[in-house]
């Protein structure tokens, strides 16, 4: 039996589901083990109660993961798994003298952004090389990490599977250019930039679609400067994403330049991917990578000229088609990877 170890509720983590079905498709038993720190009503077989907000202090923090750490060493011992997977390393380091007793190179560990692990490395390094396999969300974490980590890109096999048996058509020629940023809406100075650099522009619409933190303040800026060609649909439901990325022209994935954004592979370029969607990307973050070599959009450095790069760029390539499905072959294949590893793991 293996225990996925999730440090949280359950819906904050939805790549959950890329491990649960990478171990039902060979047909191996789990069990979810989660820390409900919100008081939710939670479906798996464990569910350590016991609330800590997410905006809580460090100290906070620390006694907390510490409590949840004893209270899972407590259970795997009494619950006997076999195997351990962590997704993200943060709470397999406060169990580290546990691991290396009962658990070594019998737990998996998942790391999918830069916290504050990196600042006590030397403990970190120790867990890494206690693992019996490491799986990063980005290709920029593998200089963190052994080099035997393999990548696990935050998207299910079965949807990569069908994109791929999908034909999808070439969009209809419109008037408009449309750019959308599609999810939690945040980052307000980078999307200041964006709207500033095409405000008003007869030829462009910018669309906010979702609900987040930069809201509010973008609209009360959209309205006192009189800008005319951007528009706010608030919170959807998942069902509309679909629709949201195939009515785009371009997703606005412009962040700031620090350098856990640049490094992580961000929701929203694999929700590009899946639907065929153009992307606007920092020249220097690793999304940008991909999206140079196979021409799914702009990168940029920052938002001068932006409009005219918009209109420049040819949409309407047939070769855009042809590049996207090369680049979801190619994560399919590695996705395929990622799930052999595992599944070896968790077999032997």
């Amino acid at each position: 039996m293996v225990a996925i170890i999730v440090p949280g509720n359950t819906w904050l983590f939805p790549y959950l589901g890329i491990f649960k079905t990478a171990l039902e498709r060979t047909g191996m038993d789990y069990e979810v083990v989660c820390w409900n720190r919100e008081g939710l009503e939670e479906n798996v077989a464990v569910s350590y109660s016991k609330p800590l907000p997410l905006n809580c202090s460090m100290p906070a923090k620390i006694t907390g993961y510490a409590a949840y750490a004893r209270y899972l060493e407590k259970t795997v011992s009494s619950r006997k798994y076999d195997k351990l997977i962590f997704l993200t390393p943060l709470v397999a380091l406060f169990m580290r003298n546990f691991l290396r007793k009962h658990y070594y190179k019998r737990f998996w560990l998942d790391y999918r952004d830069m916290s504050w692990e990196l600042k006590i490395k030397p403990w970190f390094d120790s867990l890494a090389g206690m693992a019996a396999g490491i799986s990063v969300s980005s290709p920029a974490y593998r200089d963190l990490m052994p080099q035997s980590s393999v990548l696990c890109h935050n998207l299910d096999l079965d949807r990569l599977e069908r994109a791929l048996g999908e034909n999808s058509p070439m969009k209809q020629a419109s008037d408009k250019i449309v750019v959308s940023n599609i999810g939690y809406i945040r980052h307000f100075g980078q999307q200041k930039e964006i709207i500033d650099a095409l405000a008003n522009d007869n030829d462009i619409e910018i669309r906010f679609c979702g609900d987040g933190s930069s809201v509010e303040d973008l609209r009360a800026y959209v309205q006192d400067n009189g800008i005319s060609n951007v528009s706010f649909s608030g919170r959807y439901v998942k069902d509309e994403e679909a629709r949201l990325f195939e009515e785009a022209d371009f997703a606005n994935i412009y962040l700031p330049e620090t350098k856990a954004l640049l490094a992580a592979m961000s929701n929203r370029f694999y929700q590009c991917v899946l639907y065929g969607c153009l992307m606007i990307v920092n020249e220097s973050s690793i999304q940008a990578g991909y999206v140079r070599d196979y021409g799914l959009g702009l990168c940029i450095k920052d938002c001068e000229g932006l409009a005219y790069k918009l209109k420049a760029f040819d949409r309407y390539n047939p070769e855009i088609l042809n590049s996207r499905r090369c680049l979801l072959k190619k994560l399919s294949e590695e996705q395929q990877y990622f799930v052999s590893e595992l599944t070896g793991f968790a077999k032997h």
